[in-house]
């Protein structure tokens, strides 16, 4: 048997032989698992709890609003790193040796002689460090649920974050603090719906339900005062303003919906694969325009206006705005395709298709 680390013997209370119980690599993984994912789990309701207590009292003190910031924003890097510790314990570590990271990817093929005490112990005593909040806001993305908060609001209280807890926050008001509050209590209410080991729905109070029912009105009206300050900005134009071409693959430009002018989309592209096979030595073919390599598309996050300033800070503040959110990008597919596959890029009579 592969993967066996102790037998020992217990007493069944239906006999009096003693019954040996085999607990395997992959029973000690799974505990493991379970254990790291309960504690991220607990300390981030602590920090949560503290942060709404504060965010709720709606104190007008600057120390008081940083305090609850940098509470709800720890527990969201906390329920981050539970969520990716429930999915797979090696995403949570940054550079694990080899031997772990064997382990970890087939507890079950571990032979009994290979002492795994030792790798399991060095997570245990916390040897090892946890990733970064950028990262698992990237491996959250792909793990998305229909209650999970977006991008832009995880990478906000990131950037909260750093800033509350090493150093002095400029003047925030409510509604920022309260947008925090509202990341950190969806996150939660996701971890609940993905079914993660201790998040009950018991934990959430009258004032947080009350919270998560009234932000979106509250940012409705908060947009509707972005674009009366914008028309009034707008009303001192002259032609509307155009700006230089974009470039890159996180960046894109479309009309502002206010003033007309040139506004700066923030996001990432998306490619959907056509229906292009790879060869048997798992390489795609060699570029050519009958193949169907697929869509592409740009997914806008933010919004920027170089004329009336009028500023989106999220995919649904866009949408609500009038202003499209995906945009084609059908003539970049061939640089797409270029730059992120590995390509032949000499058709059959060796001239370059680029």
């Amino acid at each position: 048997m592969r993967g066996g680390v102790r037998v020992t013997p217990r007493e069944d209370h239906g006999s009096n032989e003693p019954v040996n119980v085999t607990v395997t690599t992959a029973d000690r993984v799974k505990w493991l698992q379970r254990r790291q994912t309960s504690e991220l789990v607990r300390a981030a309701k602590s920090f949560l709890r503290t942060g709404l207590d504060l965010a709720q009292a709606r104190s007008t003190e600057a120390g008081a609003r940083q305090a609850a910031v940098a509470n709800l924003a720890v527990s969201v890097e906390l329920m981050l790193k539970a969520r990716l510790t429930a999915l797979s314990l090696g995403l949570l570590y940054v550079d694990l040796p080899v031997q772990l990271r064997v382990i970890l990817a087939d507890p079950s093929a571990v032979p009994d002689s290979y002492n795994v005490h030792r790798w399991l112990n060095f997570i245990e005593i916390g040897q090892y460090k946890t990733q970064k909040v950028e990262y698992c806001i990237g491996a959250w993305s792909v793990y998305g649920a229909a209650t999970a908060p977006s991008k832009p609001y995880l990478t906000r209280v990131s950037e909260l974050r750093d800033r509350s807890v090493h150093g002095v926050l400029p003047a925030l008001d409510h509604y920022e603090v309260a947008r925090v509050a509202y990341t950190a209590l969806m996150m939660y209410v996701a971890l609940h719906d993905y079914g993660t080991v201790s998040c009950r729905k018991d934990f959430l109070t009258d004032a947080d339900t009350k919270l998560i029912d009234g932000f979106p009105q509250e940012r409705l009206e908060r947009l509707h005062k972005k674009i009366r300050a914008a028309k009034a900005q707008a009303q001192g134009l002259g032609e509307p303003v155009k700006s230089p071409e974009v470039e890159g693959w996180y960046e894109w430009a479309t009309e502002c919906p206010v003033c007309g002018s040139d506004a700066a989309l923030e996001g990432e592209c998306e490619f959907q694969p056509g229906n292009w096979i790879y060869d048997e030595y798992g390489s795609p073919p060699p570029w050519s325009e009958e193949v169907d390599w697929g869509e592409l598309w740009f997914n806008a996050e933010t919004l920027k206006c170089s004329g009336c300033g009028l500023e989106l800070e999220d995919y649904e503040e866009i949408e609500l705005a009038g202003v499209e959110v995906r945009y084609p990008r059908e003539e970049d597919v061939p640089q797409w395709v270029e730059e992120h596959y590995e390509l032949d890029r000499y058709d059959d009579d060796r001239e370059p298709w680029h």
